[in-house]
């Protein structure tokens, strides 16, 4: 590891273990100014750094200034961003403007997590990340490092290939390929043609690609329809959508030919086949006439 900065001050104090020669540690170290860390991982910049040994096992490192930098080097494939993909490596950036906080613990419970504040701005190739505030977790993984989950909250905007996200928070967990979105103004997702608007959204990837689960008060908006009701599931890589209408209400979907209500609409852009279902009855809306009925 190599620190450069315009000045440092250091506490530095002797450990004696049983059995083993003496040694000398770091307990705290304050560095200022152009400060620079490198080492095999990435780097690290910022104004004022701040790193102190909590215990034998826990370091903390603050860093603060005009803007926080870090560089990750060597994050392994598939355990990157939402989005990211399954390249073999991929190169995390993130940014802030506040204060960082970073929790390193070795040993057996070896993990990193990392505390952003303020315009914060997290990036791997195919995935970028921007929010108010933003907690990362990171663990060992094959080598290198692994992301083992993220949180980001306030004025959240995912953008992920053509996929763009906005929502007040985020949760994202590596294990299960689950990112959360919700927002108490609503959560909207923009994909090239399609606009979906909800109270919450769910994104599942799986070996088939992505599916979405979005529920309260959902709107869908595409060049074939418009769509609205208390549920929604879409699984875009096989243009298959299923609208479920509210226990006390109904779902509704408007398209160029015609314009209906019922209690689930399930529509098949694939094969250019739309199902729609009651009770209550089904109405429909085609060229001036009114069809009533259990199923269309």
């Amino acid at each position: 590891t190599r620190l450069s900065c315009d000045a440092l001050e250091a506490i530095v104090v002797e450990v004696n273990a049983p059995g083993q020669p003496a040694a000398t540690t770091i307990e705290k170290l304050t560095a200022r100014g152009r400060v620079r860390i490198e080492d095999a991982d990435g780097r690290m910049e910022c104004d004022l750094l701040l790193v102190e040994r909590k215990d034998e096992t826990l370091e903390v490192v603050t860093l603060s200034g005009r803007r926080q930098l870090v560089v990750v080097e060597r994050v392994t494939g598939g355990r990157g961003l939402p989005g990211a993909g399954d390249a073999p490596s991929g190169r995390l950036e993130a940014t802030c403007t506040g204060p960082l906080v970073i929790e390193r613990r070795s040993g057996e419970e070896a993990r990193t997590k990392a505390l952003f504040r303020q315009s914060v701005s997290v990036s791997q190739p195919g995935s970028l990340v921007l929010a108010d505030e933003l907690d990362l977790l990171l663990l060992p993984a094959d080598g290198a490092t692994g992301l083992s989950s993220l949180v980001a909250r306030g004025h959240v905007n995912l953008q992920s290939g053509p996929k763009v996200a906005l929502a007040d928070r985020l949760e994202w967990d590596r294990a299960s390929q689950v990112t959360k979105l919700t927002g108490g103004s609503g959560v909207e997702v923009v994909q090239e043609d399609r606009r979906i608007r909800s109270r919450e959204l769910t994104l599942l990837q799986g070996p088939k690609g992505e599916q979405i689960l979005a529920t309260g008060e959902v709107r869908i908006e595409t060049p074939d329809l418009a769509a609205s009701g208390a549920s929604l599931y879409c699984d875009p890589e096989r243009f298959r959508m299923e609208i479920v209408g509210p226990p006390e209400g109904e779902a509704r979907i408007k398209t160029p030919d015609i314009s209906a209500t019922g209690a689930r609409v399930d529509w098949d852009r694939a094969k250019g086949r739309m199902k729609i279902v009651g009770p209550p009855d089904v109405v429909v809306q085609q060229e001036g006439s009114t069809i009533h009925c259990r199923e269309f």
